[in-house]
C-alpha cells in the first residue's frame, strides 16, 4: 500500500532545493500520506508558460506535437519533470526513509507502490510564472 510520512516529503522537498537552488520555485505537499504533489510554480532559467503559438490540434493535442505547448523546447521539459521525478522517488531512502518501488501489474489489477509521484506545472489558482528574460 502506498505510504509517504510528512518526513519523506520533507526530504524530498530539501533534496529538490538543493538540485535546483533559486532557479525554480515548487511547491511539495504530501498527499493523503500516499503520495507526494510538485506543484512547479516560477523559474528563471525554465519558461514554462502557456505558448501562444501552440495549436492543440497540432500533433496529438496533448502536448506532444511539433509545437511545445510551453516556450521552452519540449525536451528540456521532459528532462527537467524526469529529473524531479528521479529525486522525488530518490530522497527518502537517502535520509533514512524506504527505497521507491513500484511491483504494479495491470493485468491483473494489483497496485503496490511505495507512494505516488504528481507533478504539475502551476496550481489551479495561480499559473506558472517565468522570471527570467524573455
Amino acid at each position: 500500500m502506498a505510504y509517504l510520512t510528512a518526513e519523506e516529503t520533507k526530504s524530498i522537498r530539501k533534496a529538490l532545493k538543493e538540485e535546483f537552488g533559486k532557479t525554480l520555485k515548487f511547491s511539495v505537499k504530501n498527499r493523503h500520506l500516499s503520495g507526494v504533489d510538485i506543484k512547479l510554480l516560477s523559474s528563471t532559467k525554465w519558461n514554462l508558460e502557456a505558448n501562444p503559438e501552440y495549436d492543440c490540434e497540432e500533433g496529438n493535442g496533448y502536448g506532444f506535437g511539433r509545437i511545445s505547448p510551453w516556450m521552452t523546447p519540449k525536451d528540456e521539459v521532459k528532462t527537467l519533470l524526469d529529473r524531479i521525478d528521479t529525486i522525488a522517488k530518490t530522497a527518502p531512502a537517502k535520509d533514512g526513509g524506504k527505497d521507491w518501488y513500484d511491483d504494479s501489474d495491470m493485468m491483473t489489477d494489483y497496485f503496490s507502490t511505495a507512494f505516488y509521484v504528481f507533478t504539475d506545472i502551476g496550481k489551479w489558482d495561480k499559473p506558472f510564472t517565468y522570471m527570467g528574460t524573455k
